[in-house]
């Protein structure tokens, strides 16, 4: 992870000392879906997020030490940075019940973008039906 280290805290007022995203670091929205700013969004604001619910599940899992991690974040056989994959699910969250449309072709949701790293959230109708496919939350 790029970027000058800091705890990150989430309290009621917000999040305090995060993470700095990379420098060119964005969120970038599929195609047909709403941008960051018309969900009053900021990339550096998805990034924020992605940590505190990083550290936040780290801190949780340190108290329950009888579950064990069976997997290792993995995709196509190469690890994936839990930061970006985390800023895009933010991204994803913030969606609500916004329709999503998935073609038979598949349908790139959300992808990152800097230096490194960077993650892309994909949908499949996986052959059903052989149109599309729509959902919400």
């Amino acid at each position: 992870m790029g970027g000058a280290v800091a705890l990150s805290q989430a309290s009621a007022g917000g999040v305090t000392g995060a993470l700095a995203p990379p420098a060119g670091f964005a969120v970038v929205p599929g195609e047909g879906l709403p941008s960051l700013e018309s969900l009053n969004l900021t990339s550096a604001e998805l990034y924020h997020r992605a940590q505190v619910r990083f550290d936040l599940q780290h801190a949780s899992s340190a108290h329950e030490s009888s579950l064990e991690r069976r997997y290792e974040p993995q995709c196509d056989g190469k690890g994936i940075n839990i930061q970006r994959a985390y800023s895009c699910f933010e991204y994803l969250l913030a969606l609500g019940n916004t329709p999503c449309v998935v073609t038979s072709a598949g349908a790139r949701f959300c992808h990152t973008t800097d230096a490194s790293g960077n993650v892309a959230w994909w949908g499949e109708t996986n052959g059903i039906g052989g149109g599309t496919t729509q959902s919400t939350w």
